[in-house]
């Protein structure tokens, strides 16, 4: 890329064995002897390339800097050696005028995040903003997580490697259990034999689609073990929940929300499945993790920065909130409530441990619209969770914050 070029100043990095030349004396699928039968350059007609195209740049330039790294395992190139030789037989002396060392300071203390104040701009954004029960919840967990993930749009890295993404997992069953339970939506439901069935064929055809129809390795296992899981779960319909009537399918809700302040914001969600069952209206969330934890009542008596230790998540009464807005339905007729799909055995988690409770629920109201409340605030910046330990193991700005040294955690 520097061919036929000239440069006034060069500055070249790592000029070290390995990188320059890189260059491997062993080629593991051509052999010199076939290289030179096939007319191809061998290992030593491309170190001569590669030497011809460094002695050119640095010829060209008016002045040239040349980085290398000495170590015990580190040596400069051989292109640096054949350098410094020329110029020490130039200059008749060991000596180098220009030759410096330079040495870094390692400093492996770890501060903590500094907070993010919130601007003008930050703040008409904010207002503007759609606010979902995953958002609320990254906030209650972390609000500088929050401004990285909502605020400035950082996507999480991405893995090229073969393993099924939690996400994938996710989007998967979702799409599996909505076209299964739509042949089933405005009557009592009522699963029979001709349902397992169906359901081993939905699996076969779905992850047809989604993979291909030879499967191999972790999509293979993944389906065997969504085809137990499967039938565990309707075992469990059968049990449990004969009689509920699904009303709605992955439903999308919009709503606005009056705040204490008087602010108002849109709030949204998809709801998984929304059922009327002993005489109340169900949202249903379905969980693909192994385990997912209700609101304690306990975390009123507590500061908000330490409401996510019992708060826990603002997804089930966002919900009620949510679809009573939209719809008009009395808060005391609807309830909410998480099926755990990946835990050892299918388990629902109800938002109440008894009938509805208006304390309660009054209480998880205020701690959402008082959440949303300090987003809007301007004296409220962004700051870094209380509780590493818990949650910046699994967060993907970590290494934004400084703060990777937690345990990287795995679910």
């Amino acid at each position: 890329e520097t061919r036929n070029i000239k440069f006034r100043r060069v500055f070249i990095l790592d000029v070290n064995e390995g990188i320059l030349p890189d260059v491997k004396k062993e080629d593991t699928i051509l052999s010199d002897a076939v290289r030179r039968y096939l007319n191809l350059p061998s290992y030593k007609e491309r170190e001569q390339i590669s030497r011809y195209y460094f002695e050119l740049l640095i010829r060209g330039s008016r002045e040239s800097h040349i980085f290398y790294v000495e170590s015990a395992n580190r040596t400069r190139s051989r292109f640096v050696e054949s350098l410094i030789w020329e110029l020490q037989r130039e200059a008749g002396k060991v000596e180098l005028p220009n030759h410096r060392e330079v040495f870094f300071r390692v400093d492996f203390s770890q501060d903590d995040p500094q907070p993010i104040p919130k601007d003008d701009d930050v703040l008409e954004y904010l207002r503007d903003f759609v606010y979902s029960p995953t958002s609320l919840d990254t906030y209650l967990r972390c609000p500088l997580s929050f401004y990285y993930r909502y605020v400035l749009h950082l996507r999480e890295k991405e893995d090229i490697a073969g393993d099924l993404e939690y996400s994938e997992v996710g989007i998967l069953i979702h799409s599996l259990l909505k076209e299964f339970f739509e042949e089933k939506r405005g009557k009592p439901l009522e699963i029979t034999q001709r349902d397992y069935e169906r359901m081993d064929r939905l699996i076969d055809d779905v992850f047809s689609r989604r993979y291909g129809e030879n499967l191999r390795g972790i999509p293979y296992l993944f389906k065997i073990q969504t085809k137990k899981r499967m039938k565990d779960l309707l075992d469990y319909h059968r049990e449990r929940m004969g009689g509920a009537v699904i009303l709605d399918l992955e439903k999308e809700f919009t709503a606005e929300l009056e705040l204490p302040s008087g602010a108002k914001v849109k709030i949204q969600g998809k709801l998984d499945r929304i059922e009327r069952r002993d005489g109340l209206i169900r949202i249903i969330d379905y969980k693909t993790g192994g385990s997912a934890d209700t609101p304690n009542p306990g975390f009123v008596r507590d500061p908000m920065e330490t409401w996510s230790k019992k708060l826990k998540s603002v997804q089930l009464p966002f919900y009620i909130l949510l679809y009573s807005s939209e719809t008009g339905t009395p808060i005391d007729t609807i309830t909410s409530s998480l099926l755990l799909l990946g835990s050892e055995r299918i388990e629902e988690k109800e938002l109440y441990d008894g009938p509805y409770n208006p304390i309660f629920f009054g209480q998880l109201k205020d701690a959402i619209t008082s959440l949303l409340d300090e987003i809007l605030r301007k004296d409220a910046p962004f700051k870094a969770t209380k509780y590493p330990e818990k949650y910046c193991g699994s967060c993907p700005y970590r290494v934004l914050c400084g703060r990777q040294w937690v345990p990287e955690r795995s679910y």
